[in-house]
């Protein structure tokens, strides 16, 4: 059986959505077309899908790349240790991008990866799918038996109450504070009588009529 899953509250986790622009700006400065391009690569939708899953396939085009244009082939010893030392500040820079990249949007992994893509001018950018995750991770659920217990007794409260202050008004009383129906003795409500007794259609003044 389907366990039940109650909406209480929307936009609860407002700052959530705070957070994410702040973290997708974050993500746009670790992640430009200038940095990926120092190891040949482009900033499209699928880099930016394999970093956030953890850059497995970039990095392996980066050290292909990186091996064919500067550790293959015949070198003089001079050039080959200059470009080993190239090849390995690259690799390392890249591989520190990726690890920002991945940091900045660390508490927002609850969205899937592929809702993210690059845009035609090159900025990262979250789809309507991304949105209604993010969305729906700011509102707050209940879901446990006991929490959905009190929750359905605070509502029959409510509507008590609401029936309660409905009457209030038609007889012309209080339903709560001073002379009202209802008063506070310690911990808990009692019914007051003089409260009960001031009801009258035409108002206080009328009940001895």
């Amino acid at each position: 059986m389907k366990q039940e899953r109650i909406l209480i509250k929307e936009g609860y986790k407002s700052q959530l959505g705070i957070s994410f622009h702040y973290a997708m700006e974050k993500l746009r400065e670790a992640l430009t077309c200038e940095k990926l391009q120092e190891v040949g690569l482009t900033l499209d939708s699928e880099t930016l899908i394999d970093v956030l899953t953890g850059g497995g396939k970039t990095e392996a085009k980066v050290r292909k790349m990186l091996k064919e244009q500067l550790l293959s082939g015949y070198q003089l010893p001079a050039i080959k240790r200059s470009n080993e030392e190239l090849a390995e500040k690259l690799l390392k820079d890249f591989m520190k991008t990726v690890a920002t990249a991945k940091y900045v949007m660390n508490d927002f992994r609850f969205i899937p990866a592929e809702y993210f893509y690059v845009d035609g001018v090159g900025r990262i950018e979250v789809d309507k799918q991304g949105e209604a995750v993010l969305k729906d991770a700011s509102n707050l659920y209940i879901d446990k038996p006991e929490q959905i217990e009190v929750y359905h007794a605070a509502q029959e409260v409510i509507k008590a109450v609401e029936k309660l202050d409905a009457l209030a008004v038609k007889y012309k009383c209080s339903a709560f504070g001073s002379h009202a129906v209802l008063v506070r003795i310690g911990s808990h409500l009692e019914v007051n009588p003089d409260g009960v007794v001031d009801c009258h259609p035409d108002g206080l003044w009328m009940r001895a009529r």
